[in-house]
């Protein structure tokens, strides 16, 4: 902390040269200690708009963190401060977060730039893959499919052990859909290998429940998706093929790419996935 003393000797001994001024090591004890995080909320309904005192005051109380937390609203952006790394990460990464039907995109930021030019663009959320035979519910297969839909987070190891459950945590991007409102899409693993599934998204609302967009464009909405065939034999790496199920390791390897389904118009092929836009 800079006393008013520090400040005016600080300011007195200051190296300006070309406009800017140096404050040397007092500047650096002036930097806040806190960390910081912008928040956007999401509508489908470009004229809707949420009352900030009512949003800030729910999620101060939804994530009771009380005087280790203050927020204001700046724009269309909410700027969170938090009094250490830990509750920022636990927000952060936890989640989806909503207000309403308004879901909550957040990014961690150094409280240094415009919060405007913070890129919220995705949020974490669990997917359930639905429709798997038995012999797919493996770590390898949640894990490929999981990677076409987003950056994997964490897998749900417990529920595929005991074959209960096929979830994979997911950051969905807010440029792509959310695959909830496909038609039934099936997934190729080897040539005896199949599988057609649907997915659902948990807890997650706010949603177009026709195009499955978060935001829509100026446009408005794109209409219904097509259904989709992803064939994973064309992967150029011969350990994701075959009967062995790939480790989650190799299947992250090979997942750098980004969402395969974003827009996909046509047949095409990224990253060795050969991907198919089908007729509804």
């Amino acid at each position: 902390m800079v006393d008013h003393v520090t400040a005016r000797l600080a300011a007195a001994l200051a190296i300006s040269e070309d406009g800017r001024t140096s404050f040397g090591p007092a500047g650096a004890a002036a930097v806040s200690s806190h960390h910081f995080a912008v928040g956007r909320l999401l509508s489908v309904t470009a004229n809707r708009r949420a009352d900030p005192k009512a949003f800030l005051g729910t999620m101060t109380s939804l994530w009771g963190l009380g005087n280790r937390l203050s927020a204001r609203a700046v724009k269309d952006r909410f700027v969170f401060q938090f009094s250490n790394p830990e509750d920022r990460q636990r927000t952060v990464e936890g989640g989806p977060w909503f207000f309403g039907k308004w879901a909550l995109a957040m990014a961690e930021f150094d409280g240094l730039k415009d919060p405007a030019q913070v890129l919220t663009s995705s949020f974490p959320v669990w997917v359930e893959i639905m429709g798997l035979p038995p012999a797919l519910v493996t770590e390898g297969a949640v894990a490929l499919i999981g990677a076409t839909l987003g950056e994997i987070v964490h897998l749900d190891k417990a529920g595929i052990r005991k074959g209960t459950a096929a979830r994979v945590r997911i950051r969905h991007v807010l440029s792509s859909p959310v695959k909830q409102v496909f038609p039934p899409s099936t997934f190729d693993f080897t040539s005896a290998a199949s599988a057609t599934v649907r997915f659902r998204y948990e807890r997650l609302v706010g949603f177009c429940r026709v195009c499955g967009m978060m935001e829509h464009q100026r446009s408005g909405c794109g209409g219904p998706p097509a259904a989709l065939q992803v064939s994973f034999g064309a992967n150029p790496n011969p350990s994701l093929v075959g009967s062995a199920a790939p480790s989650l390791a190799e299947v992250l390897a090979q997942s750098t790419a980004p969402n395969l389904f974003t827009s996909v118009a046509k047949s095409t092929s990224l990253q060795g996935f050969s991907v198919s836009a089908l007729a509804a």
